[in-house]
C-alpha cells in the first residue's frame, strides 16, 4: 500500500491542541483517570477528620467547604501557569515547518537540520479530532499532522484509515516491525565495570567521605550487610548511651520502641525523597548508606548536646549539627550523581523538621531507660479486683465519715475532702499537712 505525504507549518494553536489531546489520553487512560478522583476523596476525607481530632476542634461545614475551594482553584491556576511555562519557542522542536512522509518504511519526518524515520512498530496509537490527527509514539509523545494540510480530496477519516493499514501491514508481517528497514550498526557505550559490594570497599569510602578525602562514587552503592550493621550500630548506640547514668537498677522502657521505629520508618522516608529528587537519580542503596552513615555519626553528638541542658549553647550545638549533616549529604550526592543535588538537600531539610515536629508533638515516650518504684515499700500496689472494691466503696466511706462528726451548731463548719492517687508518695502527705492553713 502506498502512503502519502503532507507539509504543514505547526503554529501555537496546533500546540494548544496537542495540549488538549495528551491531558484527555491521560485522564481517560483505562480507569486511572476515575480511580485518581475518588482516590483523592477517600484520601481527603480521613485526613481532614485526623487533623480535627488532633486538634481537637472540628471543622465547620462552610470553612471546609471554603478551603475544598480555595485548594481547587489553586490547583487550576498553577496547572495554568505551568502550561504557560510550557509554550513551545519558536526556533524549538515542535513550532515551524513540517513534512511528513508516511510509507510502509515508517514516518519520515523533514525539518530544518533534522531527517528522522520512526518504524510503525514504534506507533502505539492513531486517533483524531476534528482538526488534526495524532501518531503517538508514547503515552503524551506524538506527531501532529493537522487536518487543513491534508492532500486535496484527502478526508480525515481517509487518512486516518490509510495510516491504520500501513502499520497493520508491517506490524502484522512475520518478519516483525522493523523489518522494512534496514538495521545500522549501533554504537554501544563504554560504562565503567561495576565493581562487586564490599564491606571493606564501603566502609573505607565512608571514612574518606568523613574526612573530606577523595573516594570512589561506586563505593557508596553498599551492600544489605553494609547498611544493616550502621543501622543496628545507630540503634545500639542509642540504647547504650541512654543508659549512662540512669542507674544499676535501670529497666528499658519499652513505649520508646515505637518512637525508635517512627524515627526509623521517617529516615526512610527522607531518604525516599532524596532518591526520587535527585537528577540524575542516584542508586536507593547509596541513598540508604549516606542516611545510614549519618545518623551513626550523629547519635553520639545529639546525646552530647542533650547532656548541655536547655539554653542558648544547645541551640547553637544543635543548628551547627544540622549544618554539618547537610554539607555532608551534599558532598555525598554530588560525588555520586556528578552534579549538586540542591534541591534534594532541600527537601530532605523540610521533611526532617516536620518529622521532627510530629514526633516531638504525639510520639515523645520519656527516656529510654527508667528506674522503677521501690515495689517493696508500694503497699498501693494490689489486684484489679481488689481496687475495683476499693472504689465502690469510696461513697460508703465518705458518708460513714460525714455521719461519724458530731454536730454543730453556731458557726459554719468548712470540710476538706482530699484525693490521693499513692498515699504513700511525699506530695500528697504535703498537701494534707496544709490543711489547717
Amino acid at each position: 500500500m502506498n502512503g502519502f505525504s503532507v507539509s504543514s507549518r505547526l503554529t501555537v494553536s496546533d500546540w494548544k491542541a496537542y495540549q488538549a489531546a495528551y491531558t484527555r489520553r491521560t485522564q481517560t487512560r483505562d480507569w486511572r483517570g476515575a480511580a485518581l478522583v475518588l482516590g483523592a476523596l477517600v484520601v481527603m476525607g480521613p485526613l481532614v477528620y485526623s487533623l480535627t481530632r488532633l486538634r481537637l476542634t472540628p471543622a465547620e461545614a462552610n470553612w471546609l467547604f471554603i478551603g475544598v475551594l480555595v485548594g481547587y482553584g489553586s490547583l487550576v491556576l498553577v496547572g495554568r501557569v505551568v502550561r504557560f511555562w510550557m509554550r513551545p519557542l519558536q526556533d524549538g522542536a515542535f513550532l515551524g515547518e513540517w513534512t511528513f512522509d508516511f510509507s510502509p518504511l515508517g514516518v519520515r519526518t523533514h525539518r530544518p537540520q533534522v531527517d528522522a524515520t520512526t518504524s510503525w512498530g514504534a506507533v502505539r496509537e492513531i486517533t483524531s479530532t476534528a482538526d488534526h490527527l495524532f501518531i503517538w509514539i508514547d503515552v503524551i509523545a506524538a506527531y501532529v499532522v493537522p487536518v487543513r494540510d491534508l492532500p486535496a480530496a484527502m478526508t480525515r477519516e481517509g487518512a486516518q484509515s490509510i495510516l491504520h493499514d500501513l502499520k497493520a501491514q508491517v506490524v502484522g508481517s512475520p518478519r516483525g516491525a522493523g523489518a522494512s528497514i534496514p538495521s545500522a550498526e549501533r554504537y554501544v557505550p563504554q560504562h565503567a565495570p561495576q565493581l562487586p559490594r564490599s564491606v571493606t570497599r564501603s566502609i573505607q569510602a565512608l571514612m574518606r567521605w568523613l574526612t573530606w578525602r577523595p573516594f570512589d562514587a561506586r563505593a557508596l552503592d553498599a551492600s544489605d550487610f553494609a547498611i544493616a550493621v550502621l543501622a543496628l550500630a545507630s540503634v545500639g548506640l542509642v540504647i547504650g548511651l541512654g543508659r549512662i547514668g540512669v542507674g544499676p537498677n535501670a529497666e528499658f522502657n519499652f513505649f520508646t520502641a515505637q518512637v525508635l521505629g517512627c524515627k526509623t520508618l521517617g529516615l526512610l522516608a527522607i531518604g525516599w525523597i532524596v532518591w526520587r529528587t535527585t537528577d540524575p537519580q542516584a542508586s536507593w542503596r547509596s541513598v540508604l548508606f549516606v542516611l545510614a552513615s549519618l545518623t551513626l555519626l550523629a547519635v553520639p553528638v545529639r546525646w552530647g548536646i542533650d547532656q548541655l541542658g536547655y539554653g542558648a549553647a544547645r541551640t547553637v550545638a544543635s543548628v551547627g549539627l544540622l549544618g554539618v549533616q547537610l554539607v555532608y549529604l551534599t558532598q555525598a550526592l554530588k560525588v555520586a550523581t556528578g552534579y549538586r543535588q540542591l534541591r534534594a538537600v532541600t527537601l530532605s531539610l523540610i521533611a526532617l523538621v516536620i518529622g521532627t515536629a510530629l514526633i516531638a508533638r504525639y510520639l515523645e515516650a520519656g527516656p529510654i531507660w527508667y528506674m522503677p518504684e521501690n515495689e517493696g515499700l508500694n503497699t498501693y500496689t494490689r489486684s484489679e479486683h481488689e481496687a475495683e472494691r476499693l472504689l465502690m466503696g469510696q461513697p460508703a466511706r465518705i458518708y460513714a465519715a460525714v455521719a461519724a462528726m458530731a454536730p454543730r451548731s453556731g458557726d459554719g463548719s468548712i470540710y476538706m475532702v482530699g484525693f490521693a492517687g499513692v498515699g504513700e508518695q511525699k506530695v500528697f502527705a504535703g498537701r494534707s499537712r496544709l490543711r489547717p492553713r
